[in-house]
């Protein structure tokens, strides 16, 4: 994959790509960088919107989702549409839940993305029908927002969670535009606890935002790392392409 060779030059020359950084401190648990056309690793949403979104191409994976494209059963309803790709966290003896885990990736889109609503392209969220916010998530709409929710507490209604909604551009004085076409590492690091809680949000090695002390389960410990879109309905399509998706659990 010509890409990766150069991604792995750089990593040689500048820390500021983190996938170098992340190898060190976690261990591997799942990477796909999208060389093999056959990735499987689709939400079974019921109209299988993923699989019509999706191509692999030049050792990625791009992902166009068209207006209408209502993947759950309740998207139309709620003026939804998306189309996602998952992998389970399972935690064990060896990856123990109460050590911190990471999901990083590169995203890139065309020069003439737009994203008039919200836009999500990465969440970490229980794996349960729970209703409200992801644990963590990534957007591009506001040029670029990342989040680590507070739920604060069990069995809370959705609008007391704290979103900590945070611009990309503004925790970065505006050196970083996601939206720029070039490729941008994102990644999320995240520890469970209804207490002793702990999640950071960085693009490109820069912290977007950080909290500790607080309460990232809802619901169960069972976590789903999901990148795609999921967006609120728009009259037009976007196309998002993802590469090295890596998940680690901390050595």
């Amino acid at each position: 994959m010509i890409r990766l060779v150069f991604i792995i030059i750089i990593l040689i020359s500048n820390s500021t790509i983190v996938y170098g950084d992340v190898k060190d401190k976690f261990e591997l648990y799942y990477f796909e960088d999208f060389s093999n056309k056959k990735f499987k690793y689709e939400l079974p949403h019921k109209h299988n919107t993923s699989s019509k979104a999706k191509k692999i191409e030049n050792g990625y994976l791009k992902v166009t989702v068209k207006p209408k494209m209502y993947g759950a059963s309740s998207d139309k309803k709620n003026n939804k549409e998306r189309a996602e790709y998952g992998k389970k966290i399972f935690f064990s003896k060896k990856f123990k839940s109460n050590k911190k885990f990471v999901v990083s990736f590169d995203a890139r889109v065309d020069k003439n993305f737009k994203a008039d609503k919200r836009t999500m392209i990465a969440q970490i969220r229980a794996e349960n029908k729970m209703p409200g916010s992801p644990a963590a998530a990534v957007y591009l709409y506001e040029g670029g927002v990342m989040k680590c929710v507070d739920f604060r507490g069990k069995d809370k209604p959705s609008n007391y969670f704290k979103q900590n909604h945070t611009r990309i551009k503004s925790a970065t004085n505006n050196k970083i535009d996601v939206l720029d076409g070039n490729w941008h590492n994102f990644e999320i690091i995240m520890k469970l606890g209804e207490k002793d809680g702990y999640c950071k949000v960085s693009v490109d090695n820069k912290t977007i935002f950080e909290i500790s002390n607080y309460d990232n389960i809802h619901g169960t410990k069972k976590m789903l790392a999901r990148i795609g879109i999921y967006r609120d309905a728009l009259p037009y399509e976007q196309t998002v392409y993802f590469d090295n998706f890596f998940i680690g659990i901390e050595k």
